[in-house]
């Protein structure tokens, strides 16, 4: 049976209009667009202050734990400096561990593949993250400091043979590694001792390594080069900048270096699917009456610019 008696409790609280939920007011009488703009305010300060990246926003994580503190309503208590780095940091690291675990469980079912991505840092160190894949997903395994090894096939085929008896030569199915000698002859020996699996190349790097052949031939690394100078000569001048989105209806080109191929020639593709723009703004009477068009470099982008966007 419904009651029609109010309590005490009911002067905080609205219905709805059906009877079946409330909403809580504001003990101290704000708004809650005040509560949010304060929420929100002191949210921004930390973020700023601290540099937590924007992306943050964005993960399944950061939207729970705003739901949690939510439900939890008033009084709760934020854990300290030494809880996170001490209790909590082992209460996390167990539960990767025990992630791990899980995947560990359906290598020997379905087989797995350990996988070498290699890069270099701003200090030319090279580092090898080594990954594990499997029908489960992947997992992250170790990352090793190869910078005085590289070059030395047997030392990359006794770190190779240490992750297949770590990972368990049974549950191997193949081991995919960058297209560096080295490390596709280290690869051919790990085949040689350990019959069965299987090198495989890295397809990125062999798109990587076919795009930096294309890019040798003379034409495409004289228009790579042009299209670099264009590039940089639009986005070092703001208001240069602000003229081209005018005619592109506000869209970026994709800027790259001379020794990133990929975004290379995704800065040549974008620039052909704005070639009609980025013509008429170099033929237009208010880039021919410019200042720009009157300085040496400016004059040099309007001769480039033609053969560029051909």
């Amino acid at each position: 049976m419904k009651s029609n008696v109010k309590g005490p409790h009911d002067m905080f609280s609205t219905s709805n209009g059906e009877g079946t939920s409330y909403k809580q007011s504001n003990m101290d009488g704000t708004s809650d667009k005040e509560v949010r703009a304060q929420i929100v305010h002191a949210f921004s300060t930390l973020c700023y202050l601290e540099d937590i990246p924007r992306s943050a926003l964005r993960l399944d994580s950061f939207k729970k734990m705003v739901e949690s503190i939510a439900n939890y309503g008033p009084g709760f208590e934020f854990p300290s400096y030494e809880d996170l780095a001490g209790l909590l940091l082992e209460n996390e690291v167990d539960r990767v561990n025990k992630w791990i675990d899980g995947h560990k469980e359906e290598w020997p079912k379905y087989g797995c593949s350990i996988m070498l991505d290699s890069w270099t840092d701003r200090e030319q160190r090279t580092v090898i993250n080594v990954l594990v894949n499997s029908f489960k997903g992947t997992v992250f395994l170790k990352a090793v400091d190869a910078s005085s090894f590289m070059e030395s096939e047997t030392e990359m085929y006794t770190l190779l043979n240490d992750l297949v008896e770590r990972v368990g030569e049974a549950n191997v199915v193949q081991v995919i590694t960058d297209n560096r000698s080295k490390s596709l002859l280290a690869g051919k020996f790990l085949m040689m001792n350990r019959g069965n699996l299987f090198l495989t190349h890295c397809v990125a790097h062999s798109i990587d390594l076919i795009l930096e052949d294309i890019g040798n031939i003379a034409k495409v690394k004289t228009t790579i080069k042009r299209a670099i100078f264009l590039i940089g000569y639009i986005y070092n001048d703001y208001d240069v900048l602000n003229m081209m989105k005018e005619f592109t209806n506000k869209k970026d080109l994709p800027r790259t270096g001379i020794t990133r191929l990929t975004t290379t020639y995704l800065t040549l593709q974008s620039l052909h699917k704005h070639k009609a723009c980025l013509k008429s703004m170099f033929t237009c009477e208010k880039w021919r009456e410019s200042v720009w068009a009157k300085e040496a470099k400016g004059k040099a982008v309007s001769k480039v610019h033609a053969f560029v966007l051909e």
